[in-house]
């Protein structure tokens, strides 16, 4: 299936998870190449774009395993036209530089691979996150980073693939979606809709 650059064909599912994400925690979880990183980078885009609008104070954040995994994961798509048009030039990052700027807003990068990743948090207050891959992220980062949201309205983005039935991000916070104030949606394979049937 061909995509033209001015038309990104959405599921059903990613269009709710776009419109419904408004949580304090909002999770995309499921299979690779289910269509949830999309979502979740347009989303965040979004999110960026209202924080410029109402010139809400604090920082911008986004976490990965390393800053490579951050250029890899979130930068690259969303600098990629086909993904994003004209929005695509956009976003810049420099792998390995502590910050890159989207819709020209100064956004850190951090990476949570070594034991000093939780101390960058120190001292941060935070209007807004998006972390790659969390379960990846040490419980303590996570924690520390949700303590560090303390920005009126803050929000938090964050994609994961399936790992350990007894991970603390299923455990603590996916499995409680009822109980806090977090937002989660689950893919397939079917819900990207730029997959082949052979794929």
């Amino acid at each position: 299936m061909t995509t033209s650059p001015d038309l990104l064909p959405l599921s059903r599912k990613q269009i709710l998870s776009i419109a419904g994400s408004q949580a304090r925690i909002n999770a995309w979880t499921g299979a690779i190449r289910s269509g949830k990183t999309t979502a979740s980078l347009l989303r965040w885009l979004i999110y960026v774009a209202h924080v410029i609008d109402e010139g809400t104070p604090g920082e911008l954040v986004i976490v990965a395993k390393t800053s490579q995994t951050a250029a890899r994961n979130v930068f690259a798509p969303l600098q990629d036209f086909a993904l994003f048009g004209e929005l695509a030039g956009q976003s810049r990052y420099t792998p390995g530089a502590p910050s890159g700027m989207i819709l020209g807003r100064r956004v850190w990068v951090m990476g949570t691979s070594d034991e000093r990743s939780e101390s960058r948090l120190r001292g941060v207050t935070c209007a807004g996150a998006y972390v790659d891959e969390a379960s990846l992220v040490g419980r303590a980062f996570f924690l520390q980073l949700l303590g560090r949201m303390s920005v009126a309205g803050a929000q938090m983005f964050l994609t994961s693939n399936p790992d350990n039935p007894n991970h603390w991000l299923r455990q603590d916070f996916l499995l409680r979606e009822g109980e806090l104030d977090l937002a989660a949606w689950y893919f397939r394979l079917e819900d990207n809709p730029i997959l082949t049937d052979t794929y």
